[in-house]
């Protein structure tokens, strides 16, 4: 079977080399290529390399790259609209017909000219749904006149993915909230939520805790985005500061557009000698000694999907305190397997984050349990998944 499939994940192209910020997906499906005879993956890549990107595996010969024209978000996609637009669309029409199956990650207007083709040329078609766009994009420009243009063309595009989708051809969502929606009108949605790497689920290890005396290390993982709620957690950090406690430590590891004003705000709230701006950090041995060295991780979004580095917190025994959005709250169950918290609610955050310093055993315990339902979404795991639900829906194509 030969698999064609876009993904929104764009990435960097030098010297033969391919990197990635964000690599879960590409990891994923780069990992899927043992399953098809060829895999075709169809990504917007810039020229050249950014530090900290992580680098793409392609030492496998049925695995191949089809570079699109770059664009990194919506406001980019606006700038470069009628490049990106035709360089999919003469790509799409170039190499769709030539696929056994084809996958798009929607809604995007990307994903829409691939399913598209797809549909023209009569191919077997399935979608993945990774998180809510329009709850992402309302958090992105909520301070911005730019969301009155944002939201309106992001209705259009997805009444467009809507009349795409059908009964016949499957859905696969990041998390069992996003499958619920779209059950219930009546199409064929399965949640499969690849996000946890092999290497980041250990077979044994145990919580961190720090010596008496010794700060708390927070930790979260992620884009520096509005919608990620990066600086409610630092006015957390703040009203922990306020109420003399001096002992928190929180590193950030991820890059963005919020990234000048988290330190700005670090500044204004005197907390900036207790955060550290990582940057971004390769999906590797590097990422998972930043985890081994943090006692509790936190993750404030405002909207998600089905969060990768809270599962990778989970697998490698760190416990979470988390926003109870999307699919979070499939994930972690209040007090056994983690911590919730409502989203946006900075005293709320600063008084879990509190309580779990102050109840290592419960943290510990908490750890544990969250570590055997971080199980369940490994690469491996979920691979299979995918591979037996795409075969019931197109069974003549798996033969």
């Amino acid at each position: 079977m030969k698999l064609g499939i876009f993904l929104n994940t764009p990435g960097f192209y030098k010297g033969g080399v391919y990197s990635f910020d964000y690599v879960n997906m590409i990891d994923f499906f780069a990992t899927y290529a043992s399953r098809v005879e060829e895999l075709h993956l169809f990504v917007a890549i810039q020229a050249g390399q950014r530090q900290g990107a992580q680098t793409l595996d392609l030492g496998r010969s049925n695995l191949f790259i089809h570079r699109l024209p770059y664009y990194s978000d919506a406001a980019s996609l606006v700038r470069r609209f009628p490049v990106v637009v035709s360089g999919a669309a003469l790509t799409a029409a170039r190499y769709v017909r030539q696929m056994d199956m084809v996958g798009a990650v929607v809604p995007s207007v990307v994903g829409n000219i691939f399913s598209m083709a797809a549909v023209g040329f009569r191919k077997p078609l399935f979608f993945i749904v990774r998180g809510d766009k329009e709850q992402g994009l309302h958090h992105t420009y909520k301070d911005s006149l730019a969301k009155w243009f944002f939201l309106p063309a992001f209705k259009i595009y997805n009444f467009v993915t809507e009349r795409l989708m059908s009964p016949q051809r499957p859905i696969f969502t990041m998390g069992e909230d996003l499958q619920r929606k779209y059950a219930a009108r009546g199409f064929n949605a399965a949640a499969v939520s690849p996000v946890l790497e092999d290497s980041f689920h250990l077979n044994s290890g145990a919580t961190r805790w720090p010596e008496a005396g010794q700060p708390l290390r927070l930790l979260s993982v992620g884009r520096l985005a509005p919608e990620k709620g990066l600086d409610v957690l630092l006015r957390a950090i703040g009203i922990l500061a306020e109420q003399g406690n001096s002992l928190i430590e929180i590193t950030l590891v991820g890059a963005g557009p919020e990234e000048s004003r988290l330190k700005q705000l670090a500044d204004e709230l005197n907390i900036r000698d207790r955060v550290q701006f990582s940057g971004l950090v390769p999906h590797d041995d590097a990422l998972l000694a930043i985890y081994h060295n943090s006692h509790v991780y936190v993750h404030p979004s405002f909207t998600e999907g089905m969060p990768g580095a809270v599962l990778e917190a989970m697998g490698t025994f760190t416990p979470v305190i988390a926003s109870a959005v999307g699919g979070i709250p499939g994930l972690i169950s209040e007090g056994t397997t983690g911590f919730l918290v409502p989203p946006g609610d900075a005293p709320a955050l600063a008084d879990r984050i509190t309580q779990v310093m102050h109840s290592p055993d419960l943290a510990a315990k908490a750890a544990i349990d969250a570590h055997k339902v971080a199980a369940a979404y490994t690469f491996s795991k979920q691979g299979q998944i995918l591979f037996e639900e795409l075969c019931l829906s197109f069974p003549s194509v798996c033969s």
